[in-house]
């Protein structure tokens, strides 16, 4: 390991109470989340104490404790580190999506080893869509977070599909009743799709905060495209964008066209890996992001670290 995943790693151990083993992460507080170390995925995962994208998962644990939702999704669960890094409040229902059958029995695992009592854990084995029914899901051996729907086998690549129940997430028993709502959704292109099929959800909560992955080329693959996305999530709540220092932009009132002229000036993160902050009621977003004292370290970490 070289030095700078090594300080990843330890900066993420601190600020999420993480503790590596040697097919696992211990949260301290929460329980452990199992990882397979036989693929490249469960191996980051592991390097780096559980948190693969700090600011996400610093995004998520201020959520949770703002809004104390009575509902959280992690739609694209993969091995759980977005979902297994904090606690829940009693009576909450927090629901796991994961539509690659390996890491099912790892999720269960980890859910029957919290540490947050009176927390109503469902982990649901299918893909979030905007439609009930069955599709292909190509499940890549080298990477699970490569997986995804409707993706064939290339001549390079290592996997194997499989036939996947899908789901609208409004559908979920409980999930259409939530006023106080905490999400996540990365599933490799399909995020339109996921969030058409929880957006009765989204309109009759009082209160949300989500994170949605937008990557350029995934969406693309799968018939979609950034603005596409964009100008939805506008259609459901208020956007948000990291710049280059982890801080968080309010774009609501931006067009696709306007944010990118932005995102020039201003060197926020979009296209490749971004990550959308959906948001409604939560106040001063801009406060639910890694603190200075944090951003700086981390910054120091990734770019002078070699």
């Amino acid at each position: 390991m070289g030095l700078r995943a090594w300080s990843v790693g330890l900066r993420n151990a601190v600020l999420f109470g993480a503790v590596p083993g040697p097919s696992s992460v211990y949260f301290l507080g929460c329980g452990p989340m199992s990882l397979d170390v036989s693929e490249s995925r469960g191996r980051l995962v592991r390097a780096r104490a559980g948190v693969t994208r700090y600011r996400n998962s610093w995004l998520w644990r201020s959520a949770v404790d703002r809004i104390t939702p009575d509902l959280v999704m992690d739609v694209g669960a993969n091995y759980g580190e977005i979902a297994f890094c904090t606690r829940y409040p009693t009576g909450s229902t927090a629901v796991l999506v994961e539509a690659n059958a390996r890491l099912i029995r790892l999720l269960e695992y980890g859910v029957s080893r919290r540490k947050d009592k009176g927390v109503n854990w469902r982990v649901v084995h299918a893909a979030a869509s905007d439609r009930d029914g069955k599709a292909n899901f190509f499940i890549d051996e080298r990477s699970s977070g490569l997986s995804r729907l409707g993706r064939s086998m290339g001549g390079d690549a290592l996997g194997r599909v499989e036939l996947v129940d899908l789901i609208r997430l409004e559908d979920l028993d409980g999930c259409a009743s939530a006023r106080r709502v905490v999400f996540k959704i990365d599933v490799e292109g399909a995020e339109i799709k996921a969030l058409r099929g929880m957006k009765r959800v989204l309109d009759q909560a009082e209160i949300f905060l989500g994170i949605v992955e937008l990557n350029e080329q995934n969406l693309r693959e799968a018939g979609a495209s950034p603005s596409e996305l964009w100008e939805f999530c506008r259609t459901i709540g208020h956007v948000a964008l990291f710049d280059d220092r982890d801080r968080l932009v309010d774009l609501s009132a931006s067009s696709w066209d306007e944010v990118m002229d932005i995102a020039l000036k201003k060197g926020l993160r979009v296209l490749s890996g971004a990550d959308l902050v959906l948001f409604k009621s939560v106040g001063e977003v801009a406060s639910l992001a890694p603190p200075r004292a944090v951003d700086a370290v981390a910054n120091f970490v990734k770019r002078v670290v070699p």
